[in-house]
């Protein structure tokens, strides 16, 4: 259908001669947008579909004859050339970027040649597993090849990781078949392990206890060895002693045993504490007052079984006594009174706590409580002239010892008498260091403390 441009307004609708019928716009897939611009000359042809329609507008003062419109061409006339530009045809898109990009096109090649492989691949694993199809009846396979798949799975042939209980088909059931019975076999192997394991643990254990009891044996050896070599200075009744004390070591208190191990002379006073230790302590003196009559320093040991089995403080009498016991020597010589026993200051500083437990006896005893016994004391210092001065003098007196050849920690001794340059003590814990002499150099390096007697 051909349609003159008179019958278009400026609004590009199209226009019936018929006065008086209403303006009708042209469908959409015939409207052109060409407008009739003033002053120009065109001589419009045909017009052509709107999918070939071009869109070249004819400016003012420009000749142009407008031919119909080609499908892909832009014939176009320079403004005032006489060149025509021929048609210009375009290619189609696959066309116009062939060989332009050659890796990409490689890249092509290669997703191509890797996609066909996994088809490939894909193709033998269906193809195997059709064959492990075929070989199943029932969901049932023969024990050969439920082994034969457990020993490719073992080796890491075969993975089942992604197969799951949910997956139909005879292949999950057998995948899941041949899992739970490696995860049979694992808890087997497992449970062998745990058993051997435990066995190997049970068998070192016996080992270690056998090993255990030998050398427990051979220590045990070894202590009796060292126990009758640590009493060979004793007599062989007194050896026994010691060995039956250590033997039943259950009915001793353990300062006791202790006492016995420092020092010797205590065997027989511990060997007796079964039969002695629970009765009262006696008092009887009387031997030491006739010696303290006759102007002897009497000798009171702590662990007389008169009164060493008495308690005192966090101990007994025997092995932690030494300070009631030397002041009741110089007590009883100065005063000649029986009842100032070592039983007897030590129960008064109990009572008047002066015994402080892990240390021993208060020095507060011997420096000023002493006069509740009848005696006053009086400090002296380190000198060897100033000591002997008072033994003349009749003053005896009470040494605090430290760590030396007295004790291992702290004692207290009474220094009786000076001869041929040597001083004289009473040790309440040992009647071998009574027996002995000591120079003023030895003495004086282990006396912390010291106070001379005299009668109140």
């Amino acid at each position: 259908m051909n349609y003159s441009e008179n019958n278009y307004n400026e609004q590009g609708f199209y226009l019936e001669k018929n006065p008086g019928q209403r303006a009708q716009r042209m469908p959409a897939a015939q409207a052109g947008h060409h407008g009739k611009k003033k002053n120009d000359s065109v001589v419009q042809g045909d017009r052509v579909p709107a999918a070939q329609a071009g869109h070249h507008g004819k400016k003012e003062n420009d000749s142009v004859v407008r031919g119909q419109r080609m499908s892909a061409g832009h014939t176009v006339r320079k403004e005032r050339g006489s060149e025509m530009r021929g048609h210009k045809s375009r290619t189609s898109p696959a066309k116009r970027y062939d060989g332009l990009h050659s890796a990409d096109k490689k890249d092509n090649n290669r997703r191509k040649s890797k996609s066909v492989c996994g088809l490939i691949v894909l193709t033998i694993l269906n193809a195997v597993l059709f064959i492990i199809n075929i070989s199943t009846y029932d969901n049932k396979i023969d024990e050969k090849t439920i082994q034969k798949i457990m020993n490719k799975y073992s080796a890491g042939e075969m993975d089942f990781s992604e197969i799951n209980r949910n997956e139909s088909g005879m292949v999950a059931d057998l995948a899941i078949d041949v899992m739970d019975r490696l995860e049979r076999n694992a808890a087997d192997d497992q449970d062998i392990g745990d058993m051997m394991s435990t066995e190997k643990r049970h068998s070192t254990y016996g080992d270690q206890a056998s090993e255990d009891n030998e050398q427990q044996q051979k220590s045990s050896e070894n202590d009796e060895t060292e126990k009758e070599d640590e009493f060979s200075d004793l007599s062989e009744e007194d050896r026994q002693k010691a060995a039956e004390i250590i033997e039943n070591s259950v009915d001793y208190p353990e300062e006791f045993i202790q006492l016995m191990e420092r020092n010797h002379e205590t065997v027989d006073f511990v060997y007796e504490y079964p039969q002695k230790g629970n009765k009262p302590a006696d008092n009887n003196i009387s031997i030491e007052i006739n010696q303290a009559e006759k102007g002897q320093i009497p000798l009171f040991l702590q662990w007389d079984e008169r009164w060493g089995y008495q308690k005192y403080g966090d101990g007994y009498i025997a092995d932690n006594g030494c300070g009631p016991t030397a002041l009741s020597m110089v007590s009883v010589y100065l005063t000649k009174k029986e009842k100032y026993t070592p039983a007897y200051i030590a129960d008064y500083a109990e009572k008047n706590d002066l015994y402080v437990d892990g240390a021993g006896t208060s020095w507060e005893l011997l420096s000023e409580k002493c006069t509740s016994f009848g005696v006053c004391s009086e400090e002296v210092g380190l000198d060897e002239n100033a000591m002997v001065e008072e033994l003349e003098e009749g003053h005896p007196m009470i040494a605090c010892v430290s760590e030396g050849d007295f004790t291992s920690g702290g004692h207290f001794i009474v220094i009786t008498d000076y001869e041929d340059g040597c001083f004289r003590v009473n040790d309440p814990n040992s009647v071998i260091r009574t027996n002995k002499r000591w120079d003023y150099d030895t003495l004086s390096k282990q006396i912390d403390g010291l106070w001379s007697y005299h009668k109140k």
